[in-house]
């Protein structure tokens, strides 16, 4: 962090000092998080200086001078304001959910210290439609200028027409934009709306911040890189502003910006890579792009991940794509975005034409390829129920899907956010904008909801229960998650009854956690926080053996259950173990769930099951580097991190 604010304080006072230029400065802030290139808005910055540096062949050059971008978190507003020059200078603030309170706070105290500065605001989180956005700019008086939609083109054309009025910089705000397609802005203390800006069409036209030196001073070695290989989505769900309803047209940067920008993450040493598409795998060069990933990291040993949002439906192309980049080592599992399995719900979000039939092919593949799966899961839907989402939750665990959950929040501009919309489905969102009741749900019953999704990441993505609740549902006849909303509702009710499951709940998963960790339904926890549970785990797993003696009337005390609580054990983090190793069990557990993983699901005993206590003698083997700290942080990645690899894995 210290590089990156000598970087940011440099960038800005070493700014040129040409007797009438204007300063413009791209205000890259985020919440104090990290890493902070994440919460950013770096990249839309560097795009839209990056091309208005070469519109019209470089002619703004002549009356703006721009400073360099540099991701910062909010703590150090500050700082940035005590670098700037106290005289009129245009500044770019791009806004998404998770830095719009950040950029607030920076607009507002820079008006305070430099009233004539002029601030543009653009970004998914600016309202397009008029009487939101005149609400927004009511809301906020510091915001002079809102760019709607992609900003590249009008940015450039709103310095060109500052630059050819000739205006001094004390008089920037007086400057007549009315011919620039898609603003709002306010003139003479009204709000003008210029019409609606089509959407670029033939991206190639804008160069890559990345290969044009726009993030060179700091960005060797960051941890992560997002880049757009396409704009625009054919899709229109509801609670997404992705498509906003559109259904646009699909359109596509140059090849020879999107492997430039993959190669400078591969010389760069970028860690993640995220490709910041809508749906990838969409078009026929997708897998030209995949294989130069693993290329590249072939080369150079970088990117060591990649991060994506996959097509939505199955099409050889896409499991081609899923399989070059888990066989590259840049993916842990394949994905699909199947938000949940109830028809209704996928008809009140408009998600209805995307089949679960397409669900289960990609399913039945990643099985086949014994690629571990995983599944974007949205909570608080319209048309969802406790039950429903318990239904979900057991059919990703009984085809063997890790879900990825997040929870709904109605974004400014997607379709959910319209009034007509949201009285149809009575739906009611919380002070951060997350949806908290529906015409099917109650604030009480989201709060269960969002409960039982807590402890199925705690139990099966994180891998704390999984083998033990599979063994149970399969021999037992318990399904997994009658087990896990039967304990949530025990640790509540009863605290005292099952100590060690309450102090989990109350310090690890469910304690109050602010600065917006709502979304991703984050589990996260310290080395210290977590050291009681990983010094008591036999202790624990022997709470859970007499839980589900008294909740659901079984015993569990036969060498097979035994063979699978130590085999879970042996797969949680512990730092007094030698690594690799191999831990000889009563039963063969690594067999059982070899033959459980090649089933297309386990919601039904197939016909040949052979049953844990009948298997002869088996081991697990850890392969894995020891472990040294209980820190954990789990957001949105894809396959749990907790549990370590092994030759058990489901």
């Amino acid at each position: 962090m210290t590089a990156f604010l000598s970087a940011a304080r440099g960038a800005w006072s070493r700014t040129r000092s040409g007797t009438n230029k204007i300063r413009v400065y791209p205000v890259s802030l985020g919440p104090d998080r990290s890493p902070i290139v994440v919460w950013s808005s770096f990249y839309a910055l560097g795009c839209l200086v990056a091309y208005a540096k070469v519109h019209r062949d470089g002619a703004l050059h002549e009356r703006f001078d721009f400073g360099r971008i540099t991701p910062m978190p909010g703590s150090q507003i500050p700082n940035l304001l005590s670098a700037v020059r106290k005289e009129p200078a245009v500044f770019l603030l791009s806004c998404y959910v998770w830095n719009f309170e950040v950029n607030v706070e920076f607009a507002r105290s820079l008006k305070q210290c430099v009233p004539g500065a002029v601030v543009i605001v653009g970004g998914p989180h600016v309202p397009r439609m008029p009487g939101p956005c005149d609400e927004f700019f009511a809301q906020h008086p510091y915001f002079d200028i809102a760019v709607r939609q992609e900003g590249e083109i009008t940015l450039a054309e709103i310095l060109s027409e500052m630059a050819r009025s000739g205006a001094p910089g004390s008089d920037l705000l007086r400057v007549d934009l009315s011919t620039v397609e898609g603003l709002t802005f306010r003139r003479n203390g009204d709000l003008v709306r210029t019409p609606d800006r089509a959407k670029t069409a033939d991206l190639s036209v804008f160069p890559s911040p990345y290969t044009t030196g726009e993030f060179d001073h700091w960005i060797k070695g960051t941890a992560y890189l997002p880049i757009e290989t396409n704009r625009g989505c054919p899709y229109g769900c509801t609670f997404c502003d992705w498509g906003a309803a559109t259904l646009s047209k699909v359109a596509r940067m140059s090849m020879e910006r999107v492997l430039g920008e993959v190669e400078f993450s591969a010389k760069n040493r970028i860690d993640l890579v995220g490709i910041c598409d809508a749906n990838f795998g969409i078009l026929p060069r997708d897998a030209d792009i995949a294989g130069y990933l693993v290329e590249m990291k072939n080369t150079y040993g970088y990117p060591r991940e990649l991060g994506y949002t996959n097509a939505k439906t199955a099409s050889p192309r896409l499991t081609e794509i899923i399989k070059i980049l888990h066989d590259g080592g840049l993916i842990a599992g394949g994905q699909i975005s199947m938000q949940t399995t109830d028809e209704e719900i996928l008809k009140n979000v408009k998600r209805d034409n995307i089949k679960i039939s397409e669900y289960r092919k990609m399913i039945t593949f990643f099985n086949k390829e014994d690629i571990p799966t995983a599944s974007d899961m949205m909570l608080g839907l319209p048309g969802q129920t406790l039950e429903t989402c318990k239904r979900d939750l057991q059919f990703c665990f009984d085809h063997k899907v890790t879900a990825v959950i997040f929870a709904t929040s109605v974004m400014v501009n997607a379709p959910m956010a319209d009034e007509e919309y949201r009285r149809k489905f009575q739906i009611a969102v919380d002070d951060e904008g997350f949806v908290e009741s529906t015409y099917s749900f109650t604030r009480e019953e989201y709060a269960r909801m969002f409960d039982l999704c807590l402890a199925y990441k705690l139990f099966v993505k994180l891998g704390l229960l999984k083998y033990f609740m599979y063994f149970v549902q399969i021999e037992h006849g318990v399904p997994a998650m009658d087990f896990v909303e039967r304990w949530v509702t025990q640790v509540q009710a009863r605290p005292d009854r099952y100590p060690i499951s309450t102090r989990i709940w109350s310090e690890l998963v469910r304690p109050e956690r602010g600065g917006g960790l709502k979304d991703w339904l984050v589990i996260m926890w310290t080395d210290e926080q977590a050291q009681f549970l990983f010094d008591s785990m036999e202790a624990f797993y022997a709470e859970i053996i007499v839980f589900y003696e008294r909740e659901h009337g079984v015993q569990l005390k036969g060498s097979d259950a035994e063979s699978v609580v130590i085999a879970n054990r042996e797969v949680m983090p512990r730092k007094d173990r030698v690594l690799p190793a191999r831990v000889a069990l009563t039963h063969d557990v690594a067999g059982y769930f070899a033959a459980l993983r090649a089933l297309p699901s386990v919601d039904a005993v197939p016909s040949g099951h052979i049953p844990l206590r009948t298997r002869g003698p088996g081991y697990v083997d850890l392969p894995t580097q020891p472990s040294t700290t209980n820190v954990y942080g789990d957001m949105a990645s894809v396959i749990g991190k907790l549990e370590l690899a092994s030759n058990m894995r489901i």
